[in-house]
């Protein structure tokens, strides 16, 4: 019997890109493993075990909860359960990695080295994020050493990783893309698009969303019934704004009103400064959206000719997103977008880590 266990505290019910990814490999993972198989899910929060029980039935997936500090779970706990459990293989999911572990074949996820970046911009704007980063940055840059792979969403992002790190980690990075769950997003024909502007975004610096934001309130006089709708955002204070009627802020919002916002939104703009991936831009365009989306990380290597382009440092660029949307852009052609984005999709994504693992330990 082969075991696989994962780390997969970042599953949440208010989870965010790589606990997205862990969440869909795991649910696919559940449903392909073979009976000579088992697999385990370590976590630190009861939210995960409470989110995974109800949604996998399977007696040879189990998941086990440990309720600790963070930082004790990962440095301590998990090596020590992988001596107990001794697993063939261990997948580390959350952008950082246990420093002292057994020897056994393991891989751990990097969605993005941003937090290696000099550039002023991508630094943290508070403490919190500030130590975060640092502890990131030492347990990565120590544990990609050791690690049999890494696997990481972009071919950007695999190039960054690699520059960033310089560690000879070619040969053990895999590029393996995200996905969404296209039979949520796809667009009713007959659902309205409203004139509204979506983002999908938060407060962190790299999201480049408050300077885009501010030029949006350099037209408000202009805007008519053009409105933008800002989610994981919860008001222009978090950024640093003052209010004004044609932005709202509505914070977090459940899975099935974030697709209806999506739905009813005529555009969608990303104007991140970096991004390893993009998520929201693939949902935007699985909902009939027009995406606008920067020039930053891997955006172009994801959306290729389904958005346009800008860059997001740039005020020029910004404004003429702006005027574009003002004098109405082209329809899009959903059908074109919806063919484009059904290769995104996480069955394929969970085969193509479930592959790796497996390869690795028939190879063991």
């Amino acid at each position: 019997m082969k075991l696989i266990a994962i780390d997969g505290r970042l599953i949440d019910f208010k989870m965010r890109g790589m606990g997205v990814f862990i969440f869909n490999v795991v649910i696919n993972l559940s449903c392909s493993i073979k009976d000579n198989e088992k697999l385990i899910i370590f976590t630190n929060k009861k939210s995960t075990s409470v989110l995974l029980n109800s949604k996998i039935n399977n007696k040879n997936v189990r998941i086990v909860f440990f309720n600790i500090n963070e930082l004790i779970y990962e440095q301590i706990i998990l090596p020590i359960a992988v001596v107990l459990h001794c697993p063939d293989y261990f997948l580390h999911s959350g952008n950082t990695c246990s420093l002292i572990f057994p020897p056994i074949k393991r891989g751990m996820l990097i969605h993005d080295v941003s937090y290696l970046s000099p550039d002023i911009n991508l630094k943290a704007n508070n403490v919190y994020r500030a130590l975060g980063r640092l502890y990131r940055k030492l347990t990565v840059t120590i544990a990609s050493k050791f690690v049999d792979h890494i696997f990481t969403v972009s071919h950007f992002a695999k190039n960054d990783i690699i520059s960033r790190l310089n560690c000879g980690l070619k040969d053990k990075i895999k590029v393996v893309y995200n996905g969404v769950d296209l039979s949520k997003f796809t667009p009713e024909l007959s659902t309205k698009k409203e004139n509204q502007v979506l983002f999908v975004s938060g407060s962190d610096r790299q999201k480049n969303l408050k300077k885009f934001l501010k030029r949006v309130i350099n037209f408000e006089k202009r805007l008519n019934d053009l409105k933008f709708i800002v989610i994981g955002v919860s008001s222009a204070s978090e950024l640093g704004l003052t209010e004004v009627e044609s932005i709202s802020y509505m914070g977090h919002l459940t899975g099935e009103e974030l697709i209806n916002m999506y739905k009813s939104s005529k555009y969608f703009v990303i104007p991140s400064l970096y991004e390893s991936f993009g998520i929201p831009g693939i949902e935007a365009l699985a909902a009939g959206c027009i995406l606008y989306a920067s020039k930053g990380g891997a955006l172009p290597e994801i959306y290729q000719d389904h958005a346009s382009f800008f860059s997001g440092s740039s005020d020029e660029e910004i404004d003429n997103v702006i005027l574009d949307i003002l004098n109405g852009p082209s329809e899009v052609d959903i059908k074109k977008n919806l063919m484009y984005v059904a290769k995104y999709n996480w069955s394929a994504v969970a085969d193509a880590v479930l592959q790796e693992m497996r390869k690795s330990i028939i190879d063991n």
